[in-house]
């Protein structure tokens, strides 16, 4: 259950979603049912406004990803549906995702770890190196995997480019479970 700021906070960022962002402050709060100086007293400029919804943004990405993930078997699986979302969010948020991006060139690095956090965590859960190899340093692996989804993927959604992504960190049984997911519907 949300608490009354993430309510406040959640009705922005669905608002956001339907209407997006070329909208006036004095549109925004029309569109939410408050006053521009509700919104400043809230927010003290347009910009940590957005910053906020775009932390609000990864969270709901991560907690999709947490929800479907109760249904895995293995972090292979795990990985794959953090990909998904992601690329869901490409189009499902446009707007989140495009200002993501941006973020990730002006800073020339992860402006937030949230997701290489979510993603080291699937690969720390494989503590007896079943599906990833013990070569694989899970820190600096989930920063190269997040880079590949938003620089890469997000682009062009070859299948190879999963291959791409998981093969190296994969043991053999990690890459028999690869194969037998069906990429390309996933990146269709």
């Amino acid at each position: 259950m949300l608490n009354l700021k993430e309510r406040k906070l959640d009705t922005l960022y669905h608002f956001y979603i339907e209407n997006g962002d070329k909208l006036t402050i004095e549109e925004i709060a029309e569109g939410i049912g408050v006053t521009p100086k509700t919104i400043f007293n809230r927010y003290h400029s347009r910009e940590e406004m957005e910053n906020e919804l775009q932390i609000y943004w990864r969270q709901q990405i991560i907690n999709e990803v947490n929800r479907k993930m109760e249904f895995c078997s293995n972090q292979v699986e795990k990985l794959i549906f953090f990909i998904d979302e992601i690329l869901t969010a490409q189009k499902k948020a446009p707007f989140f995702f495009e200002r993501e991006l941006q973020l990730r060139r002006m800073f020339g690095e992860d402006p937030d770890p949230a997701f290489a956090c979510a993603v080291q965590n699937i690969i720390d859960e494989d503590k007896d190196f079943d599906f990833f190899s013990s070569m694989v340093n899970p820190e600096i692996y989930s920063y190269y995997f997040v880079y590949v989804i938003f620089n890469v993927l997000s682009v062009n959604r070859n299948p190879q480019h999963i291959d791409f992504l998981l093969k190296p960190a994969l043991t053999e049984a990690g890459f028999e479970i690869l194969s037998d997911i069906d990429v390309e519907r996933l990146l269709g």
